[in-house]
């Protein structure tokens, strides 16, 4: 009996043509771009030169590395973070919803218990 195969229940690869520039999306990697150029060109500008340079290349680090980390696991992540940015869920403040504080406390033999915090004044 041959293998009937259905076209519609095959694997298509609809995200793998991804516009990436050193593993990060291409738009996060211009808007990284800019951004460092600015904050680069500020510090030169007001910093001096043996300062400012040294800190625009530590700026830079610190926002291409986690950028990278961030999106070698997820190219893709970056579209549902902006998209939560704006979720209206996020922009009332009509939800609120109280939640029980734990805090840890030292217990017998070194290990730690997390106790409620009491809802009285503390004054």
């Amino acid at each position: 009996m041959s293998e009937h195969r259905n076209p519609d229940l095959e694997n298509k690869a609809v995200f793998t043509s991804r516009s990436m520039k050193f593993g990060i999306p291409t738009r996060v990697f211009v808007a990284i771009v800019v951004v460092v150029a600015f904050s680069s060109f500020v510090c030169w500008s007001y910093l001096p030169k043996l300062i400012g340079i040294p800190v625009s290349i530590v700026l830079a680090l610190v926002i291409f590395i986690p950028a990278y980390l961030a999106h070698k696991v997820d190219p893709d992540a970056y579209i549902l973070w902006i998209r939560s940015l704006w979720a209206d869920s996020r922009l009332t403040t009509l939800r609120s919803h109280k939640r029980p504080m734990l805090v840890l406390v030292p217990g017998p033999g070194g290990e730690y218990i997390a106790q409620p915090t009491s809802t009285g004044s503390t004054r």
